[in-house]
């Protein structure tokens, strides 16, 4: 386990950590580290840990305000390209001492992020990065015309909302069934989406097919009681509804109708449960299968 780190003593900027403070606890309830520490100016501020190791925090805040007044000029509310300036953020501090004015700014794409002032004033920064990031995209292969599984795409198109990663293009594409839909390049060549969704209830339909090929009647899966179905692969018997039971030395056979299992008898031997297994396919399947085969053909008769 991680040694916790004891800051006792250590500066960072202005303040020297004194001695840790009552922990911080997040409306979650997760519980942070948090120390008192001296600012220089003579006051003393409880700092959360991560804030100090970072270099998030490195006064009381008596280094923003000495900044400001140095400087004076208040950015607030001014736009620099997509990003406003919300509010000062702490000042940045170069190993030699230096100070850096920073502001915390919102971006159109919705996220927060801090500049420097003179980056911000001289044009250098005006996004969060992602303006860069859609630049990039922008000198990507054009995928108009291209073709993944039914989808055929038409062009490049804005997205209502912007991706977590800032990405705010996508690509129209029509469906070979005619539907339009809007996806992102990574969703397109990641080969996870071949159609508009009709292609997924297409194969969903014709597993539904193939899995019950004789239909569904009087709350039996015929499929499941045609007597051409082989056994399980599991089956030590080799007969259908037949296995043994250590337990009392016998072949035991059963037979499953309308989702009630019945129990047909315990035998001696394997052939006599087979027989009995037999007999009872006839009994309770049998009329079953025929009634369902009927109703069948006159449903195709009704639609010929």
């Amino acid at each position: 386990m991680t040694k916790p780190l004891d800051l006792t003593g250590k500066r960072f900027g202005r303040l020297t950590a004194k001695h840790l403070a009552k922990p911080y606890v997040s409306p979650a309830g997760k519980s942070e580290r948090k120390w008192l520490c001296e600012c220089d100016c003579g006051k003393e501020v409880e700092v959360r840990q991560r804030d100090l190791v970072s270099g998030r925090t490195r006064s009381c805040g008596c280094l923003q305000r000495d900044i400001m007044h140095a400087k004076g000029k208040d950015l607030t509310g001014q736009r620099f390209g997509s990003l406003t300036v919300v509010s000062s953020a702490e000042p940045y501090v170069s190993p030699s001492g230096q100070l850096y004015r920073r502001w915390l700014c919102k971006c159109d794409c919705g996220s927060e992020s801090v500049a420097f002032q003179n980056s911000l004033t001289s044009g250098l920064t005006r996004s969060c990065g992602c303006s860069r990031r859609e630049s990039i995209l922008n000198k990507m292969q054009d995928m108009s015309g291209m073709r993944f599984g039914k989808l055929e795409v038409l062009g490049r198109v804005d997205l209502e909302q912007p991706c977590t990663n800032g990405q705010r293009s996508g690509w129209l594409c029509r469906c070979d069934c005619g539907n339009e839909v809007i996806l992102t390049r990574k969703e397109l060549l990641s080969g996870k989406v071949q159609s508009c969704g009709c292609l997924l209830r297409e194969t969903a339909r014709k597993r539904i097919v193939e899995q019950n090929a004789v239909g569904h009647y009087a709350g039996t899966t015929i499929s499941t009681i045609n007597p051409d179905r082989p056994p399980n692969k599991n089956s030590k018997s080799g007969v259908k509804g037949v296995y043994w039971s250590e337990r009392e030395r016998r072949w035991i056979a059963k037979i499953t109708v309308k989702r009630k299992s019945i129990t047909i008898g315990r035998f001696h031997t394997l052939e006599e449960a087979a027989k009995a297994r037999k007999e009872a396919e006839e009994k309770y399947f049998a009329p079953l299968i025929e009634e369902y085969k009927r109703l069948k053909e006159e449903e195709s008769d009704e639609k010929a």
